[in-house]
C-alpha cells in the first residue's frame, strides 16, 4: 500500500502538470470508516481488543480541513511544487484514541482494553483479512503499528487553517 502510494506520487510529481500533494493522517468525519468502526466496538464489546501496546501514535484530521485545505491550495500557486503533511491539532495514542470514542459514547472512565501480542495477532489477521467482515488487512495493521503524525505543520500556516480538534469534533456524530 506504501509502494503504490509513492509510485503514484512520483508519476505526479514527474507530470508536466501544477501539482500539490497532500498527505492525509488518519481522517475523521461523520461517515469515516476508522473512528466509526472503532465505535462500533466500545458499543458492542465489554473489552476491547488491541494489537500490540497500543502506544502508537495518530493525529486525525477533519475531513473538514482537508477540503477547506484542498480548495484553498487551487487558489494559491505558490502552493504548487508542495507536499504537504497533513494533520490535525493534536496526536493521541491509539489506547488515548479509544478512550475519547468511549468518552463520547457515554463510558466516563474510558474503554476496557485487552492488548493482543503482535506475534501472535500479525498471522492471524493474515489469514483472516480475505473474510469481508474482518475488519483489518495486514497493510493495514502495518500502518497503524507505524504511526501516523507530523511534525510539519506549513500547510496549516500556508492555507491559514483553523484545525477542528477530534474530541469535540466526533461528539457531532458518534
Amino acid at each position: 500500500y506504501h509502494q503504490s502510494k509513492w509510485e503514484a506520487e512520483e508519476l505526479v510529481r514527474q507530470s508536466k502538470l501544477g501539482w500539490t500533494i497532500f498527505r492525509p493522517s488518519l481522517i475523521f468525519g461523520p461517515e469515516d470508516q476508522f473512528v466509526n468502526m472503532l465505535a462500533q466496538l466500545v458499543k458492542a464489546l465489554p473489552i476491547v481488543p488491541v494489537m500490540g501496546d497500543g502506544q502508537y501514535q495518530l493525529q486525525p484530521v477533519s475531513v473538514i480541513d482537508i477540503a477547506t485545505g484542498f480548495v484553498t491550495a487551487l487558489n494559491q500557486p505558490e502552493a504548487v511544487g508542495k507536499i504537504y503533511p497533513c494533520c490535525g491539532p493534536q496526536a493521541f495514542s491509539y489506547n488515548q484514541l479509544l478512550d475519547l470514542i468511549a468518552q463520547t459514547l457515554g463510558q466516563l472512565a474510558g474503554t476496557r482494553k485487552i492488548h493482543q501480542p503482535l506475534w501472535l495477532m500479525k498471522p492471524v489477521v493474515a489469514a483472516l483479512q480475505t473474510i469481508p467482515l474482518f475488519p483489518m488487512t495486514s497493510d493495514q495493521l502495518q500502518m497503524l503499528l507505524e504511526g501516523n503524525s507530523c511534525d510539519d505543520d506549513s500547510w496549516k500556516n500556508d492555507f491559514a487553517l483553523e484545525l477542528h480538534e477530534f474530541s469535540s469534533s466526533i461528539r457531532t456524530y458518534l
